[in-house]
């Protein structure tokens, strides 16, 4: 998002083996698809003539399945269900603004679908403070009228990405050491791990970016996806996220939580609570691995897929 490239992409490689992040001993991987998301190769095509419900979720890490095999994701196990054809178009670090923006180039052209916007409430709007509205090629979106045809670029895309790669091994070769002291640091110096165990890493460097500010633009993306689904025959569902840590005692997050439910209220738009739902089952943090790791577990997955199930079918 910091330079200024010719496109901006969305994805990552296609057609690869993927691997994302070890929460649960072992190495979250998925084999990507033709546009390099978290799905079964021509998902795409599939959905498009598909006759049953189609669902086409977006979001950040928490719903690409990070930290979890590709069949393990609540995406992928929502699929194998008779009445949906799913499409995971989430990809890891997107914020309010590169989620809309992959509908826009990668899911605006699929009709009859319920769009699903997977909010985590962790960290989108800080990853929309911090980088996306600074870019403005992705400010563009906000339009609703704008595309980078990203489709008939996924080649021009893949090398962009290649290079990135490239350049990322090199700074990591030269770096290695200063890596290893970072991480001591953290984890041994700081007792991280030990932090996480008893609640007191609360990420309140990210409740800063719940500014009124970047509440309009929420409310702007919201009515935006709205008038989209609209053109498309489709409809619109919110899913509200949580963070592990707004299970623990003292946490930051409620006020703005509560903000959200207001304004999904007052728009009239549908919304699946993971927060209640998930502290209805009176163990919310067994969703997430050894109960303090930030992604969800197979096993929480695999119990989000059923909440998730049940209440898409309502609508």
């Amino acid at each position: 998002l910091k330079n200024n490239l010719e496109i901006l992409p969305l994805s990552g490689l296609s057609n690869v083996m993927t691997v994302t992040a070890n929460e649960n001993n072992y190495w979250g991987t998925y084999l990507s698809d033709e546009y390099g998301f978290n799905n079964k190769k021509e998902q795409h095509i599939k959905i498009i003539n598909a006759k049953n419900n189609k669902v086409i979720f977006l979001g950040d890490s928490m719903t690409q399945g990070s930290a979890v095999y590709q069949n393990e994701n609540f995406v992928s196990i929502i699929n194998e269900n008779k009445n949906f054809t799913a499409l995971n178009l989430a990809y890891g670090g997107n914020g309010l603004l590169l989620s809309l923006a992959t509908y826009i180039e990668y899911g605006n052209h699929i009709q009859n679908s319920n769009i699903i916007f997977c909010f985590y409430e962790g960290n989108d709007f800080f990853e929309y403070e911090v980088e996306e509205k600074k870019n403005k090629k992705l400010k563009k979106y906000l339009t609703g009228n704008f595309s980078q045809n990203l489709i008939s670029l996924n080649e021009k895309k893949d090398n962009i990405v290649k290079d990135k790669v490239s350049q990322q091994n090199k700074l990591i070769e030269e770096d290695n050491l200063l890596n290893k002291i970072n991480y001591y640091y953290n984890e041994i110096i700081k007792m991280n791990t030990i932090r996480k165990r008893i609640g007191l890493l609360n990420n309140k460097k990210e409740i800063y970016a719940y500014s009124s500010e970047n509440f309009n633009v929420l409310e702007e993306i919201l009515d935006l996806y709205k008038v989209l689904a609209t053109k498309n025959n489709s409809s619109f569902t919110f899913i509200y996220i949580p963070a592990r840590e707004h299970f623990y005692v003292g946490n930051t997050y409620q006020d703005n939580y509560e903000k959200i439910i207001t304004i999904l209220n007052r728009k009239n738009i549908k919304y699946i609570d993971l927060y209640q739902e998930m502290k209805d089952y009176g163990d919310p943090l067994s969703f997430f691995p050894a109960k303090i790791m930030r992604h969800f577990s197979a096993e929480g997955h695999k119990k989000l897929s059923k909440i998730l199930i049940k209440n898409l079918i309502n609508y």
